[in-house]
């Protein structure tokens, strides 16, 4: 087991590693003051009340320098890398890091960067940013997890209660968003948001466009069978072919392994032919191990029939459920 010395030291060491403006020099830390004036900045801004994107940007524009890191960065001052100087507020201010190694608890004690004002500001700003809903509004989001852009992102969804321009909503309402803050890196075509029910409507009305045309979902799942299985086939021929040149060099081996012994070629043009065969037999298994066989389908010799009585029986569903909400917008209207 390492002893508390030990540990303390391990920690010195990876705390490095592990935070912003601090470096080891021996057995100390000591501030990097070129990399701590720029955290004290930075929650100078937050206490301001300068958004994330605007402190990201003036630090960009000021080439405020980020502490090293052992892979590339691909985003400059990330949001990300912000935000994780800011919940190290406490540590900044206190000069303390604790660290838990195998069931015990240790404390590093460092030379604060903030002062305690800084810190008493920055905890009553963030507690005034946290926002609570009046009422939990819950949503149904019809093809949360399914939307992607080209960035390329999956698509989250969350409420709104903002137009464009910042104009407050009369009704909260939903939206689906993309997860990609950096404008830099973001696609020129990604719309960046999109109304839930406008984005629901569409793909609910092609799910509709479909239910009354099963023909052609039918026709369609034909073509995509028969791709299918064709792509299956040459898949199977193509590996089979391959084995078969492989058994062929395995003979071919064999043969000339036999020659040699009984004296009708020399060691040398077995040695030569044999090394031919080996770089032949290493380049065809490099191409069997490409062959990506597909998996067979299901032999079902009636599925488009319990295919199109699938979609007649969403047909009815769809139908019953546009009924229903008929009926309920008619009592409201006789109510009011």
């Amino acid at each position: 087991m390492l002893g508390a010395c030990s540990i303390a030291r391990y920690f010195q060491h990876s705390l490095v590693n592990l935070w912003v403006s601090y470096h080891r020099i021996g057995d100390k830390i000591k501030i990097v003051e070129e990399e701590a004036k720029w955290v004290r900045q930075i929650f100078e801004w937050y206490n301001k009340r300068v958004s994330l994107k605007e402190i990201r940007r003036r630090l960009i524009q000021a080439g405020a320098p980020q502490k090293g890191s052992s892979r590339p960065r691909k985003i400059e001052w990330a949001i990300s890398s912000i935000q994780g100087i800011l919940k190290s507020a406490y540590n900044y201010a206190y000069g303390v890091k604790t660290y838990t190694r195998a069931g015990e608890t240790f404390e590093i004690q460092i030379e604060p960067i903030i002062t305690m004002e800084t810190y008493n500001r920055f905890v009553e700003v963030r507690e005034s940013n946290r926002s609570y809903p009046s009422r939990n509004v819950k949503r149904d989001y019809l093809i949360g997890g399914l939307m992607y852009c080209q960035c390329p992102r999956k698509w989250s969804a969350r409420g709104s209660s903002y137009r464009k321009g910042a104009k407050r909503r009369p009704q909260p309402t939903g939206v689906y968003y993309c997860g990609q803050r950096h404008k830099e890196v973001r696609h020129p075509d990604c719309p960046k948001t999109i109304g839930s029910k406008k984005a629901d409507d569409y793909v609910w009305s092609k799910v509709a466009e479909v239910l009354d045309q099963p023909d052609v979902l039918i026709s369609q799942a034909r073509k995509h069978v028969q791709e299918w299985q064709t792509r299956f086939e040459m898949s199977l021929d193509q590996r089979d072919k391959l084995q078969n040149e492989l058994d062929q060099l395995l003979v071919e081996r064999q043969w000339i392994i036999t020659q040699a012994r009984k004296g009708k070629i020399t060691e040398e043009d077995m040695d030569y032919q044999i090394g031919t065969i080996s770089m032949q037999e290493q380049y065809l298994k490099q191409e069997l191990a490409g062959v990506q066989v597909l998996d067979a389908l299901p032999d079902i010799n009636n599925w488009e029939e319990l295919a199109l009585e699938h979609l007649m029986n969403l047909q009815t569903g769809l139908d019953s459920s546009s009924h229903d909400a008929i009926s309920e917008e008619d009592k409201k209207s006789n109510f009011s």
